[in-house]
Parts: C-alpha cells; sequence; structure tokens
C-alpha cells in the first residue's frame, strides 16, 4: 500500500481542518484514489438510519447527482449495500461506455468498477463513499483496506464537522448558509411558474447545462430530493428576494 501512504498523511492534514463536503470529495478523487483510477467522488451523511443525504461530490455528473442527492439504504445499490453491511461494495462492468448512459461520450474503457465504502464510526456505519474506477487508467490495484481506513477517517470528519454542514437549519438558525446567487433567484422564480429547465435557459439566455447545474447545486444546499421540495423550501425559508 506504499503508493495510498504517500496521500494519507495530507489527507489526514485537511480533514482535520474540517473542510467542507466537496473539499473532501475533491481530495478523494484527485488525491487518495486518484493512482486507482478513480473519475469522480460521492460522498454521503446518514443521520436517520434511513436515508443517505448527499454532502460532498466531485466531477459527478448532473443527471447522477440529481438521482444521488438522497438515497433510502433499503435499495439496492452497491452504495446502500456498504452503508447496511458495514464493508466496501463493487459492481463490475466490462465497458463503462456500453453500462452507463450517464457518459455517453467515454471510449470503450475496458474494465472497471462502481466502488462503494462504509463512513464508520465506533464500528457502526454512519454514512459512505463511492466512486467510479476504471482499471484501464489505474496505476495501482484497489485495496479494500484503504478503502476500509478512509472511511474510519470520514467518520472522525462527520462526527466532529461544524454545524453548518446541517442537512437542514435548526428553527430559529440563522439563514446566511443558504442565500441563494442573483442568478439562482431568477431561475428559481421561473420554475415557480412552471417553466421547465429548457424552457428557463431560452428566458434567461442560459446554456441548458448552466440551469441544470444551478438547480443541482440548490438542491444540495437545502438537500431538496425534487424540484417542488426545492421550490416550497424556498418558500419557507423566504430565501427570494
Amino acid at each position: 500500500m506504499e503508493a495510498g501512504e504517500t496521500v494519507i498523511g495530507p489527507f489526514i492534514r485537511l480533514i482535520n481542518g474540517f473542510p467542507t463536503g466537496d473539499v473532501v470529495a475533491e481530495s478523494l478523487h484527485l488525491g487518495v484514489f486518484a493512482s486507482v483510477g478513480a473519475t469522480d467522488m460521492l460522498v454521503w451523511d446518514c443521520r436517520n438510519g434511513r436515508e443517505l443525504d448527499l454532502i460532498g461530490q466531485h466531477d459527478v455528473p448532473d443527471e447522477i447527482l440529481e438521482m444521488s442527492l438522497r438515497l433510502p439504504v433499503t435499495i439496492t445499490t452497491p452504495t446502500c449495500e456498504a452503508y447496511r453491511t458495514g464493508e466496501p461494495a463493487l459492481r463490475v462492468f466490462d465497458d463503462l461506455s456500453r453500462n452507463n448512459l450517464f457518459y455517453p461520450d467515454l471510449p470503450h474503457t475496458g474494465r472497471g468498477a462502481f466502488v462503494s465504502a462504509p463512513i464508520v464510526l465506533g464500528g457502526r456505519s454512519i454514512g459512505a463513499f463511492s466512486f467510479l474506477r476504471l482499471e484501464n487508467f489505474a496505476d495501482r490495484d484497489l485495496d479494500l483496506g484503504e478503502l476500509s481506513m478512509v472511511g474510519e477517517l470520514l467518520g472522525l470528519w462527520l462526527l466532529n464537522r461544524p454545524t453548518w454542514v446541517r442537512s437542514r437549519p435548526l428553527p430559529g438558525e440563522p439563514q446566511g448558509a443558504f442565500a441563494l446567487t442573483e442568478r439562482q433567484q431568477e431561475i428559481l422564480r421561473l420554475m415557480e411558474r412552471g417553466l421547465s429547465s429548457a424552457e428557463i435557459a431560452v428566458e434567461l439566455c442560459y446554456s441548458l447545462s448552466t440551469v441544470k447545474q444551478e438547480i443541482v447545486r440548490m438542491k444540495r444546499s437545502i438537500r431538496a430530493s425534487s424540484s417542488p421540495e426545492l421550490i416550497e423550501m424556498v418558500r419557507s425559508l423566504s430565501l427570494l428576494g
């Protein structure tokens, strides 16, 4: 595990500073698991024992983010299996370009896997992390012991992370962390009128990708699982000026 050991130290120093979930996901993707062919990273918390709540991501396509904001732990996915069992879970594929519609532009990639592992504290799963691994671009083999080590480090991070990364604000708590940008407010007002993402893009002269990305960012910030829930929560929090 020599290659892994060279990046675990910097990762430990990073999480000791209690970074945001996206920063943690970026460090895992581009640092700890880069040499095993990781192409993206997702990190979930599970406070209630029923749903995995997305708190960090890096380089994940919008469509996958939409589906990953909140996952019931009972569904059949490698991520939920890892959370339930407390052990890493892999789903192997022969060619990603033929097995995943969300990466249509990839060339024939060859063999790889969807890799998931639990985030553990005191021997109990409290979250999970997942990434897509392409073996053709890996410099070393995947080490299950390294997955477990990272899961335990993330457990300490989740335990001690600041209150501003809670899924939802507490009653009476200041809402500054949930402030919307001017662009997001424009998009939300059109969503309230019932316009689709494509129609909003035309109305505001943005690309469709930009509109979708902004909607995903807002859902993640407020932990809304759908567009109607996003609009409802924005209204209840009085976030639209």
